[in-house]
């Protein structure tokens, strides 16, 4: 079976999605104190490679799925300091240097695969998704499809617009890079750490999301609600979870002080 290829157009779903959080947003803000973008500058002067601690303390029962019981999940991190994540928020930094804001293209995101291992590279043969008993069960597109998507997707971005409505390009960004898988190994990865670079620039520089392991204790919330996107063509649910997942991780992160 084919997987489906998310087409541009499909931005303006996920900007749809996102309009309903913008009180969400301005309430975050409103109740931050006025100089925390400043504050987590500091933050991160101190701590440049800091992530948010401790995902055992927060709640995260309202991002599960109600299939998430029928879902076999991998325990959590206990926390997010022992997870992929320092390597990625590593990697992030030191790669930031290198762009200096300048406007990302694909050489770019093959510079900050170099930082994460071998592998990341552009791939050039067809690749599928296995099911459990390890059958090919979905193709995905082919590599000059996945090439030219993604290059054209990150001519595309502007940095324009007031902040949900760049969140929503963030949020759709990072989509298309996991249903494209335009490199052999790594998506995952890059992903994540493109995400948190979009936030950065979004919100000010603060400490790094750890994605992969908040997924993790979200028991299939994440996986669900990814599939509707490209099962079903619906982002509500998608951008509902992701919206929540940063204002619950946002909190400690731009609550710091200086």
């Amino acid at each position: 079976m084919p997987r489906r290829v998310i087409p541009a157009g499909e931005a303006d779903a996920a900007a749809r999605a996102a309009a309903g959080f913008v009180a969400d947003l301005a309430g975050l803000a409103a109740g931050l104190p006025t100089d925390w973008r400043s504050r987590r500058a500091a933050a991160r002067r101190r701590e440049p490679a800091g992530i948010v601690p401790d995902l055992d303390r927060l709640d995260f029962s309202p991002l599960h799925h109600e299939l998430s019981p029928y879902i076999a999940q991998r325990e959590p991190r206990q926390c997010a300091r022992y997870g992929v994540s320092v390597l990625e928020a590593a990697s992030l930094r030191t790669w930031e240097r290198a762009v200096d804001g300048r406007q990302i293209a694909l050489p770019d995101l093959l510079a900050l695969g170099r930082h994460l291992g071998p592998g990341i590279e552009i791939r050039s043969h067809d690749i599928f998704g296995a099911d459990q008993s390890g059958a090919r069960v979905i193709r995905f597109c082919d590599a000059a499809t996945a090439v030219s998507r993604l290059t054209a997707h990150l001519e595309s971005v502007t940095e324009t617009g007031d902040d949900i409505l760049r969140l929503a390009r963030a949020l759709f960004e990072y989509v298309l890079v996991n249903n494209l898988h335009c490199f052999k190994d790594g998506n995952g990865r890059l992903s994540r750490i493109l995400l948190n670079h979009r936030l950065d620039r979004i919100l000010g520089p603060g400490d790094y999301l750890p994605l992969k392991e908040a997924f993790l204790h979200s028991r299939g919330g994440y996986e669900i609600t990814l599939r509707i996107v490209e099962l079903h063509r619906d982002w509500t649910p998608f951008v509902t979870y992701m919206m929540r997942l940063l204002g619950l991780l946002m909190a400690p992160r731009v609550g710091r002080a200086a």
